[in-house]
């Protein structure tokens, strides 16, 4: 009893922390019911009603099985484990499935469980942020104070009920940054081997990782600087390249034979096309938007890909550099706007006009700051 005594007291402010994320997330999913998707949520939903057996589900978690589709795998082969029969009746008996973006209350089990799954997986990413602060040197209470500013914050616990999988990709990313700190500490090959193949599963919800891979990559490199020509360093080069890159390969071939991309999803050159490229220079061409001109180009997914990257090697070819950095910073201080939560709020999630909500919102977005 001293014993789980003492770890209490040594560490009571994550408990705290914890226990307010418990009750602020299951606050939203019983108070405020989702009423609308949006965006991307409406091309999810179909890919969440599958009904194999649950052998089946289990073996579509693995690299080489996931879905490949527009979007990035894996979030289709974790969420139907949810599916519920009212999601099979209601989606599937709707002629305008494509279109949703209302939907009535016949599916809210589905949402409820979504949210209560998600709800734990930012309780457990919250305690990787705990331990990978304690790792790096942080005294409990400032640690505490680090999970806070994620799990406690207004645009973190707005996808809690959302379908995107950014919890997924959260804590693959955390949890595989925790382990690499481990391997720094105690120089363990097994770690790197677990670190990999967790960064291997981020890169199936969001392909950004394959960055931070290399990063991770330049770091090991340095913590081994001395010892870089000996058989040992070679031997830990091997156990943190060949997860992450077996895992991803397999994932590639068998999107390769489906679809003829040998890519994790359809969709890599039109989003860096999107990013770079003003709408303005978009609507002078004759389109509303990029996507659209994208998907109007072909009906062929490959093409689509190839005139996508060739539009964007001739906009690098012709536009100034000091152009392109200015863009792209616009972009960021368009990523940080602290209005956009309360939109979001107000029109596209809950569609409520609870203006303490919104104020509560803007503030943990200010303290995160």
């Amino acid at each position: 009893m001293n014993i789980i005594g003492k770890h209490l007291k040594n560490h009571k402010y994550i408990y705290i922390i914890i226990t307010l994320t418990i009750i602020l997330g299951t606050s939203f999913i019983t108070t405020y019911p989702v009423i609308n998707i949006s965006d991307d949520e409406v091309y999810y939903l179909p890919h969440y009603n599958k009904p194999d057996t649950i052998i089946q589900k289990i073996k579509n978690l693995l690299p080489g099985n996931l879905q490949f589709t527009w979007f990035f795998p894996l979030n289709y082969s974790v969420y139907p484990f949810f599916s519920t029969e009212e999601l099979e009746n209601f989606y599937w008996g709707n002629k305008r499935r494509k279109s949703i973006h209302p939907y009535p209350y016949q599916i809210k089990k589905f949402f409820r469980k979504i949210g209560f799954f998600n709800l734990v997986l930012l309780v457990i990413s919250g305690i990787f942020v705990y331990l990978i602060c304690l790792k790096l040197g942080l005294r409990n209470f400032y640690a505490a104070m680090a999970t806070a500013l994620i799990t406690l914050n207004f645009r973190v616990v707005y996808y809690i009920q959302g379908l995107w999988p950014e919890f997924l990709h959260y804590i693959f990313i955390l949890s595989s940054v925790y382990f690499f700190i481990l391997y720094s500490k105690k120089k363990r090959a097994s770690y790197l081997i677990v670190s990999s193949f967790l960064l291997a599963y981020a890169a199936f919800t969001k392909g950004i990782v394959g960055n931070y891979y290399y990063i991770l990559l330049v770091i090991l490199i340095l913590l081994n600087k001395e010892k870089i020509f000996s058989k040992k360093f070679i031997v830990t080069l091997i156990a943190f390249m060949l997860p992450y890159y077996g895992c991803i390969t397999m994932q590639k071939i068998n999107n390769y034979k489906k679809n003829g991309i040998f890519s994790l999803s359809t969709n890599i050159w039109v989003n860096i096309e999107a990013s770079l490229i003003p709408e303005k220079k978009i609507q002078e061409e004759g389109y509303k938007y990029v996507y659209l001109r994208y998907f109007q180009c072909s009906e062929d997914e490959a093409e689509r890909e190839a005139l996508s990257k060739k539009r964007i090697f001739k906009y690098l070819k012709d536009t100034s550099i000091i152009k392109i950095l200015n863009h792209q910073i616009s972009n960021y201080f368009k990523l940080i706007n602290k209005n956009s939560i309360a939109r979001d709020i107000h029109k596209h999630r809950w569609v409520v006009s609870n203006h303490l909500l919104i104020y509560v919102s803007k503030i943990s977005i200010f303290l995160s700051w």
